[in-house]
């Protein structure tokens, strides 16, 4: 059994290794460290390495699975770093886009997209780097690592960054639409609506697209091409426009008073 000085003067070349040389025996400000006890030696958690003791038992002690368990945990951390880095790029770039007002090649689906590749390959190399073993002291020393390295810390800050980077994502796809469906309302519903009531203006366009250029100017079109040679209805032409500007203004304003309506409620 090692006493907890004792345990920091195992502990202290790893614990000062960044301390000047004659500054390396101080013991004073350094936190106990994790006492493991496995069979055949001990081990020394600290958050700057893992200090390995041989008892010279007859059991050995397992260093190789020592090893795997710190590397497991030191993969995790640089796959957690990196995959950080891949959320973080993806919310500057929609940053940038959105500060400019900039959708091109940003399609929200696609950025949806990206996002879950981003959670697919994470959970994957969780998994991967998990602890597989059914040693309880195994369990333990892979808990104290993750503790003192901080490996729980880290997934956790992770984990939120990329669900609020997912809300956000499906936030602005949301608001997109919406505007989309808006744009619609406005501009397409009333050139719909009207159109019908004005379809005779049309009705006299021939079926040949050759022939559009001479009706277009009123030029006479064989009869076997069309009943009428007359060219386009141009006043009623004029008030299809009319009607369907003048209702794509009343939708436009119908919507803006919606707005500034819901905004005096709250």
């Amino acid at each position: 059994m090692l006493t907890p000085t004792l345990q920091r003067c195992l502990i202290a070349p790893i614990a000062n290794a960044e301390l000047a040389p004659d500054q390396r025996h101080r013991l004073a400000h350094l936190p106990d460290p994790d006492y493991i006890a496995l069979p055949g030696g001990v081990v020394l958690v600290h958050p700057n390495g893992v200090v390995l003791f041989d008892g010279w038992h007859p059991t050995p002690l397992d260093c190789k699975a020592i090893e795997t368990e710190a590397e497991q945990v030191g993969a995790r951390l640089v796959l957690l770093a990196q995959t950080g880095a891949e959320a973080k790029a993806l919310l500057d770039r929609m940053d940038q886009h959105i500060r400019h007002r900039r959708w091109v090649g940003l399609a929200a689906a696609g950025n949806l997209d990206r996002l879950t590749g981003i959670q697919v390959a994470l959970r994957r190399d969780l998994d991967q780097t998990a602890n597989a073993g059914t040693d309880p002291r195994m369990a333990a020393l892979r808990t104290s690592l993750e503790r003192h390295w901080r490996g729980g810390d880290h997934l956790e800050r992770l984990e939120r960054t990329i669900d609020e980077l997912e809300r956000t994502l499906r936030t602005y796809a949301e608001q997109r639409a919406a505007r989309l469906v808006t744009f619609l309302t406005v501009f397409a519903f009333p050139l719909v609506l009207f159109a019908g009531f004005f379809d005779f203006a049309l009705n006299t366009m021939p079926r040949d697209y050759g022939a559009l250029p001479g009706w277009l100017l009123g030029q006479a079109v064989p009869a076997a091409a069309t009943a009428a040679s007359s060219g386009p209805n141009w006043p009623a032409l004029a008030l299809f426009a009319a009607t369907a500007m003048l209702g794509m203004v009343l939708l436009a304003l119908d919507l803006a008073l919606v707005r500034w309506l819901g905004g005096r409620r709250r």
